[in-house]
């Protein structure tokens, strides 16, 4: 890692096949230079330095080491231990001379993940068994398509994977001793050959995590000044819910960065939702574009709430309208924009506050200190924006707790939703899933919200769901 520069053309190269899922990222150190001639502490430091600079260029670090030259001793596997390395893929032949490749791990020998402990804990050997070119006696020698399926097909058998090792020289023309920066098709053609036989014989190419049943390397989750992400409470409360290949956001306009948001950070759940209730998941992706352009929380980490002055009139103001005057102002629908207002005391001029998520906040504060039931009951809540006073359709047994869970998980809003959407009315013995499904967007919106703005809304959830299709298609979990 230390004679790598500022090579952006791979680097964007780099990021975009890993975002994609296409690999993961490993380490060779910092040096490329046989560890076993370095001290503990100098194999440390150097690992750590060049995980700190890996995660400085693809905001990742990796628990993989491939060591220069494929040796390794005691004190590497002490190294990736310190250093919370996972996987060591040295030589095959190192191994032997290792602990005659006692620790090579069995992927087809669950008892090998127990036993495979090193320092207790476990350093998963996973060796190269195999490559695309051979260097020997000083020179290189290409090695046969024939030769490498075999070798594949004798590993499989003997520890269930193989590893074939790939260099960037593997596929440049050779002259004269020497790599020339021509690109040799003829090389480019045999991996592209080789990876037709593997997948006719039904050989799967996967990765070491996937071997060892380690977690996947995850990508961060993209952000940007003009294409935030969306807050949250704790990011460890996004981890099972978002996509773990996210779309990049350079360049997206704010309605088709708030779309590729919601994939992001919520299309791994939508996805696994929408097998649930059989809907394209573009359908509830669009519905909570929206909603709330797919925001749960404020950038001070509070809920995202809509204090509406109405129901609280109806709640509690319509039997003390004096003191309700004093605060609030109940906008009369269409006519006036649905543009409630509130002030500090009676002596101040009323103000807007819808949009504003500060002042949102501001005058539920008001109204929850004259009446905390009623204000808690008047407020849409999360990324589904369900109201308090429908607490009971999405099971909760109060609107306290409701607010609570709400309050502190992204997970909780979206349950809520789906329990919202799924809902039978009782008078029509329909869900507004129904209407979704059956592609009436302004019906799901007069029985989601009952806004008055159901064209609008309709139009919005048709849009968003062309969006959603086109910009996670072939996607994991798009569509």
């Amino acid at each position: 890692m230390d004679s790598i520069g500022n090579e952006s053309k791979i680097y964007d190269k780099i990021k975009e096949g890993f975002n994609k899922g296409l690999f993961e990222l490993a380490l060779e150190g910092w040096n490329q230079t046989d560890y076993t001639n370095s001290s503990e502490q100098l194999q440390v430091k150097s690992l750590e330095m060049a995980n700190d600079k890996l995660f400085s260029i693809f905001g990742v670090k990796t628990n993989i080491f491939i060591p220069p030259e494929g040796e390794f001793n005691n004190d590497t596997v002490k190294a990736m231990d310190l250093n919370n390395f996972r996987i060591l893929s040295a030589a095959k032949w190192v191994e032997n001379i290792f602990d005659e490749g006692k620790n090579i791990f069995k992927s087809n020998d669950i008892k090998k993940i127990y036993n495979n402990r090193t320092l207790k804990n476990e350093i998963y050997h996973i060796p190269e068994t195999n490559s695309f070119t051979t260097y020997q006696n000083d020179t290189w020698i290409k090695n046969s398509i024939n030769s490498i399926i075999g070798n594949v097909t004798e590993n499989l058998n003997r520890y269930g994977y193989s590893v074939i090792s790939l260099h960037p020289q593997d596929f440049v023309k050779f002259v004269n001793n020497s790599f020339v920066n021509i690109v040799d098709e003829n090389e480019i053609k045999k991996l592209s050959d080789l990876i037709g036989i593997l997948i006719a014989k039904n050989i799967t190419i996967t990765s070491f995590s996937n071997i060892s049943d380690l977690p996947i390397q995850i990508p961060p989750l993209p952000t940007s000044k003009s294409c935030p992400a969306p807050n949250f409470k704790s990011k460890n409360d996004v981890n099972s819910i978002r996509v773990p290949y996210p779309i990049a956001i350079e360049g997206l306009d704010p309605k088709h960065c708030s779309i590729v948001q919601i994939y992001n950070n919520y299309g791994k759940y939508l996805y696994k939702k929408s097998l649930d209730y059989h809907v394209s998941p573009s359908i509830l992706a669009a519905a909570l574009y929206a909603e709330s352009r797919g925001s749960g929380f404020g950038p001070d980490g509070k809920m995202t709430i809509r204090f509406e002055s109405c129901d609280f009139y109806r709640l509690w103001g319509k039997d003390h309208k004096k003191e309700f005057d004093s605060y609030f102002y109940c906008s009369k629908g269409p006519a006036e924009n649905f543009d409630d207002k509130y002030r500090n005391s009676s002596g101040e001029q009323f103000k807007s506050y819808h949009g504003d998520h500060n002042r949102e906040w501001k005058v539920f504060q008001i109204a929850l200190g004259i009446n905390q039931n009623a204000a808690l009951n008047s407020i849409s809540m999360g990324i589904g924006q369900i109201m308090g006073f429908n607490h009971d359709k999405i099971g909760y047994n109060s609107v306290d707790q409701m607010f609570n869970n709400m309050s502190n998980s992204i997970k909780y809003q979206l349950d809520g939703f789906f329990s919202a959407i799924t809902h039978i009315n009782s008078q029509t013995n329909v869900s507004c899933l129904n209407l979704l499904k059956e592609n009436n967007y302004i019906g799901f919106a007069n029985c989601y919200n009952a806004s008055g703005q159901d064209e609008l809304y309709g139009s919005n959830i048709k849009e968003a769901i062309t969006m959603y299709k086109e910009l996670t298609h072939e996607r994991p979990y798009g569509g």
